[in-house]
C-alpha cells in the first residue's frame, strides 16, 4: 500500500474510531450496550481463562 493510501486509511480508521467512542459515551446507545455485553462476556470465568491463554 502506498504511503498516501496508508495515511488515508489510518486517518479514516481514526475518524471512525473517534465517532464510535463518542456514541459509546451515551449509555443508551447501541455502542455502549455492545461494550457492556462484551465486558460481561470477558468477565465470565471460562472466557477469561481462554483470553489469558
Amino acid at each position: 500500500m502506498s504511503n498516501a493510501r496508508s495515511k488515508a486509511f489510518e486517518g479514516e480508521a481514526r475518524r471512525q474510531s473517534l465517532a464510535v467512542a463518542k456514541r459509546a459515551r451515551n449509555p443508551e446507545s447501541d455502542e455502549a450496550k455492545s461494550l457492556k455485553a462484551l465486558d460481561a462476556l470477558i468477565n465470565e470465568e471460562q472466557l477469561r481463562d481462554e483470553w489469558k491463554a
